[in-house]
């Protein structure tokens, strides 16, 4: 069952307010800071996208969105690639579009490949605001279902608490603005507005150390 229709409207204007509250915290000195939105294709860069787009018009800001494919997924990702890049036309935001394997990365540095995926998106992010004077911070769809899991992770390998605090809604030049919501609510918000996504399945699936405390863990817990 859906929910009301003012459901929809409740969650673009809640989640398009707290993007404006953490781009002001995270660019004080910038009188009209831009946004970059990493935009995977997935439910919930998809909803962070639309609730840019009602800040953008509502502020008049600079909005463009970015997507990195890491090839892992041949086929499914090019097709990623093209959602986002017709979402884009649709809503006339600027795409910025990147991508690297980052299984050599993870070899070198004798890490996961989550971690080096991580790795390589963060740093075609920052080169999109060193590149575009207009553009300043970057949004990243972290939801509280994320949170749990980060915090879980930290906990496992060993950490204080600093690391105890999970994702942080302002790092650096990243915002979260998703933080307080549920993946329920965000489907239920796309749902009610009809709005397709991507689903990529190793997120649930996958042999990562994420996917199998979603997967595992937290239906014990």
């Amino acid at each position: 069952m859906s929910r009301s229709p003012s459901s929809e409207a409740s969650f673009l204007t809640d989640v398009s307010a707290r993007i404006g509250e953490l781009v002001a915290l995270c660019c004080p000195a910038v009188d009209s800071p831009g946004l970059v939105v990493g935009l995977s294709g997935g439910p919930d860069s998809v909803a962070l996208l639309l609730a840019a787009h009602a800040w953008a018009g509502r502020t008049d800001s600079s909005l463009a969105a970015a997507h990195f494919n890491h090839g892992l997924r041949p086929g499914e990702a090019e097709q990623d690639a093209a959602f986002c890049r017709d979402l884009c036309r649709t809503l006339d935001v600027r795409l910025f579009e990147g991508g690297e394997d980052p299984r050599p990365l993870a070899r070198t540095r004798g890490q996961g490949i989550e971690d080096a995926a991580r790795h390589l998106r963060r740093r075609f992010f920052r080169g999109i605001l060193a590149g575009n004077k207009d553009l300043h911070c970057i949004a990243t769809g972290h939801h509280r279902d994320d949170q749990v899991e980060t915090v879980l992770m930290r906990l496992f390998r060993g950490t204080g608490p600093e690391g105890l605090r999970g994702i942080l809604p302002v790092s650096g030049a990243f915002i979260h603005p998703l933080l307080p919501v549920k993946r329920t609510e965000i489907i239920g918000f796309l749902e009610d507005c009809g709005q397709a996504w991507r689903t990529d399945p190793t997120n649930l699936d996958g042999d990562n150390t994420r996917a199998r405390i979603r997967r595992e863990l937290l239906p014990l817990v």
